[in-house]
């Protein structure tokens, strides 16, 4: 086992968590790696500053290479950027804000060194939040299939769990850049279209928490969702009755997003779109009618929402 494999971190406010990425590339059993950190930070913000004091750290390792994007183009137009900059047989993806275990790539080019049919794989991965506290164990224990990514957002846990032959990546033409969500769910659906994805149960990913708020307004959100729909029309109807799920769950994202926007129109357009493929449970039927009447910052709502915190915690 001596083919390279390109890890690509692209980096956009993740200054805090970035070192920590990218040793946990460095430490890797595994060889044969190059590391391609891209910079998707503005040229002239706080961020790329701070960002080129981080890599300077790391100036003169010979296997890592430091690329600095000209705008701000998103995670696919970043991911992009280092997929045309790798020389790997292998392209492994790793935000700012996770991390691997250090047999990460050993075990994913073993995997896929025996089984030669398979154009990637991914594994198991730790889901942690604000207060370290693990969310979610992903164990997969098959072969990934669009049904599952379609009806799971976590279905691969984080796109830092996408492993997959360069090759592969070039014939489906990399991330479209179009797409500001779901970015790493429409790149795998296509892939799945192409070949078989494989899979490791052990858990070798860590997906911490993202700290910097990539979620775009809800007027985007919604457009995106909509374009996600109409590329994998033919797959949704596919999934028979569980299409309903499908389309509950995107509507039920895309309300979070209007009730953090605190818009009334918005948060009624997404509650009713949501309504028609399910309920909704009731805490959040109550939050929606706060926020439609504009309740929900009063100083009685905000004292009974700490309270509520305080005891849970």
């Amino acid at each position: 086992m001596n083919e390279l494999v390109s890890i690509v971190i692209p980096t956009y406010k993740g200054e805090e968590s970035l070192a920590r990425a990218i040793d946990s590339a460095l430490s890797q059993t595994y060889e044969y790696k190059e590391i391609i950190v891209v910079d998707d930070n503005a040229p002239d913000s706080k961020e790329r500053s701070i960002t080129e004091n981080i890599m300077s750290r790391y100036k003169g390792i010979p296997n890592l290479r430091y690329v600095k994007r000209d705008n701000n183009g998103g995670i696919a137009a970043a991911k992009n950027t280092g997929i045309k900059n790798s020389k790997g047989v292998y392209v492994s993806f790793l935000d700012d804000d996770d991390y691997y275990l250090e047999e990460r790539l050993e075990k994913c080019i073993s995997y896929l060194s025996e089984h030669p049919d398979m154009i990637g794989v991914y594994t198991g991965v730790d889901v942690y939040n604000k207060d370290k506290k693990i969310t979610l164990r992903l164990r997969p224990d098959k072969n990934l299939a669009i049904p599952d990514i379609l009806l799971n957002e976590m279905a691969i846990g984080t796109g830092s769990n996408d492993f997959i032959r360069k090759d592969a990546i070039e014939k489906v033409g990399g991330h479209d850049e179009t797409f500001l969500r779901r970015t790493d769910l429409e790149f795998m659906i296509r892939l799945c279209k192409i070949g078989e994805i494989g899979y490791i149960t052990e858990c070798l990913v860590i997906k911490d928490v993202n700290s910097t708020n990539t979620v775009p307004p809800y007027p985007k959100m919604k457009k995106t969702l909509k374009k996600y729909f109409n590329k994998f029309k033919d797959d949704i109807i596919a999934l028979g009755p569980d299409k309903r799920l499908f389309f509950y769950r995107q509507y039920r994202a895309l309300l979070g997003v209007a009730m953090r926007d605190r818009n009334p129109d918005e948060i009624k357009e997404a509650a009713s779109l949501t309504r028609r493929y399910g309920k909704l449970g009731f805490k959040t039927s109550i939050n929606v009618w706060l926020y439609i009447h504009g309740l929900r910052d009063m100083p009685l709502v905000l004292l009974a929402v700490k309270l509520k915190h305080k005891i849970l915690k």
